[in-house]
């Protein structure tokens, strides 16, 4: 984490300290520093650990598969123009759809647990990263398309050695934006349904945490959604940049 980043997120708590102490009620803004012992004390307990598990797996697994049908879709829309139409009429309809709207019939068809988790995150991922891939096909080079033509290369290695490196940046466009929305779909689904695996997610710790009024808890759970999102941010996806785009010289 670059210095200016460490001086805004300082900056942040000082804000919050300031007005926490201003207001004067730690059951409605706890200070910075009540959040802390909180958050310590939730995991050294253990349990705040197995919630962060439970949600984070469900995510990964649902954007995994988000993921290969997203890829799987550009690569036939490569050769046959019907499918990129196809699907470019199901994102008009479906992207604008919220994950939370559709999440009752989920629980209809497929009930309680990570079945519907795994739907509700395979919606609310799909559509960004298809919009994105979609976007970077069409304004692909035509050239270098035709390279791959000339070489007789099948549809795979074309779309492998050639499509796939130059849509790589729209690629993990589409994968940010994926991941923050299967996020927050499944905060929002744990806390309309509640446990899923053993103990349950993150969204249903918040809900236990709203019903004894321990606001404390509530932005101790906070802390840790952002802190998981800081952490994918820098050691996953810049990460991925740094291997991909960055070093095929895609981005400057």
């Amino acid at each position: 984490m670059n210095n200016r980043k460490f001086i805004y997120i300082l900056l942040l708590i000082l804000s919050w300290e300031l007005i926490s102490r201003v207001v004067g009620n730690d059951q409605l803004m706890p200070t910075s520093l009540v959040i802390a012992e909180k958050l310590w004390y939730e995991l050294i307990e253990g349990k705040l650990w197995l919630y962060a598990f439970y949600s984070i797996v469900a995510i990964f697994i649902g954007l995994g598969i988000s993921t290969i049908l997203a890829l799987s879709i550009s690569l036939f829309s490569i050769k046959y123009k019907w499918v990129m139409d196809f699907f470019k009429f199901l994102n008009s309809i479906l992207h604008p759809l919220p994950g939370i709207a559709i999440l009752p019939i989920l629980i209809i068809w497929f009930g309680v647990g990570y079945k519907a988790i795994f739907a509700l995150v395979i919606h609310s991922v799909l559509w960004p990263i298809i919009t994105n891939l979609f976007l970077a096909l069409e304004t692909f080079p035509k050239t270098l398309s035709m390279v791959g033509d000339n070489y007789e290369m099948g549809l795979l290695r074309k779309f492998w050695y050639i499509y796939f490196p130059g849509i790589m940046p729209s690629f993990i466009s589409g994968i940010k934006t994926g991941w923050a929305r299967a996020f927050r779909a499944v905060i929002s689904a744990e806390m309309f349904f509640g446990v899923i695996g053993a103990t349950g997610g993150l969204g249903w710790y918040l809900v236990k945490k709203r019903v004894f009024l321990d606001t404390t808890g509530i932005f101790a759970g906070l802390v840790v959604i952002i802190i998981i999102g800081i952490i994918l941010e820098r050691f996953v996806f810049n990460k991925l940049e740094k291997i991909t785009i960055e070093k095929w010289g895609l981005k400057s």
